[in-house]
């Protein structure tokens, strides 16, 4: 009974799906550990200060990997292909620039080199891999982007209603909120994207 059933049709099924959600949670670790990081870090550095244009560089690639994937799901398809390899691009770029610093000692130039490797091999693989793990990988990666954004976006907020500069707080504030509406538009997009390779997995065996 075993075997009729991991070389059946369901088999075959729970297999890829199983594939999917690990390479999910592979990713959302990955990309969690270093938004996290990164992104508390930046909270305690002044506005221009000595790291500030690599904050800036930070805020850009999550801002564009949250709304890639967020978006596309309202997006046409070419536009929507668009959007997700600069959602990759920036997902890449992200994670090339923490992990490669951190193995070279944080040192910025190899930081700044692995932005480059990172960004170039995520965005080509976004438009090579369209659909399966691929898709998977790129909307979690911008699930997690956008809310590491959004949490950025938030703590900021706070600070400036604190000081009772209302207008920028609550603007912040808005666009935080309109940034955890990405992520939750991400991660739906992630689980359309399992149920779309079960489907295939299980039309092929039929």
């Amino acid at each position: 009974m075993k075997t009729n059933f991991e070389q059946g049709p369901t088999g075959i099924t729970f297999k890829r799906v199983t594939v999917l959600v690990a390479v999910a949670a592979f990713v959302a670790a990955l990309m969690g550990s270093a938004v996290a990081r990164t992104v508390f870090s930046s909270l305690s550095e002044p506005v221009g200060g000595r790291k500030w244009s690599y904050i800036v560089a930070l805020l850009v690639s999550l801002s564009v990997a949250g709304a890639g994937t967020g978006l596309r799901i309202l997006m046409p398809r070419r536009f929507g292909i668009l959007a997700n390899a600069l959602s990759a691009t920036a997902s890449g770029a992200l994670l090339g620039f923490y992990y490669g610093g951190l193995a070279a000692g944080k040192n910025p130039q190899f930081a700044v080199a692995g932005a480059v490797i990172g960004g170039i091999l995520m965005g080509a693989g976004s438009l090579r891999f369209r659909t399966g793990a691929g898709a998977v990988a790129v909307a979690v990666a911008g699930a997690v982007g956008g809310y590491g954004f959004a949490f950025w976006l938030w703590a900021v907020s706070l600070a400036f209603l604190t000081a009772q500069r209302l207008i920028e707080g609550i603007f912040l504030s808005g666009l935080s909120l309109g940034y955890i509406g990405l992520t939750v538009s991400s991660l739906l997009l992630a689980i359309k994207e399992i149920k779309r390779s079960e489907k295939i997995s299980l039309r092929k065996a039929g």
